[in-house]
């Protein structure tokens, strides 16, 4: 991955976010803590709030927000390298297949709306993974 990126992301481009899928026990958003200086600083958690309440009477999103610097997992290596919003969607090996479709339908839709609703100047601090203080 690391190379992957590192390979498409130049002087003249930016990472806005990314978001990495595995197949575990529980439905569980893995994201960064809100200390953490990132940006947009409000666009993942923007993000799962309109998700949960578009599933509210089907599905509850679970989130565990924390950093460890360093450890080398998806959503850090993220963080620490292009200082953007890293997530880590874990879905349930034992939901059912129409409700794990329902469920990325309506995830893709509300972050489409997130995004498309978040202010250009909320991007400004990303720099390249060059440590700066984010809005």
């Amino acid at each position: 991955m690391a190379s992957y990126l590192k390979d498409r992301i130049t002087e003249n481009s930016q990472l806005a976010i990314a978001v990495d899928f595995h197949s575990m026990e529980y439905d569980l958003f893995y994201t960064m803590s809100d200390d953490y200086p990132l940006a947009p600083r409000n666009l993942v958690n923007d993000w799962l709030n309109a998700m949960d309440k578009k599933t509210a009477t089907r599905h509850h999103v679970s989130q565990l927000a924390m950093h460890n610097k360093g450890s080398g997992v998806f959503k850090q290596y993220i963080a620490d390298t292009y200082r953007v919003q890293g997530v880590t969607y874990e879905v349930s090996d034992n939901a059912c297949r129409p409700l794990i479709r329902q469920n990325a339908k309506d995830a893709a839709e509300t972050f489409i709306i997130t995004l498309n609703g978040t202010k250009a100047e909320d991007f400004q601090c990303i720099d390249n993974g060059k440590s700066q203080t984010c809005h």
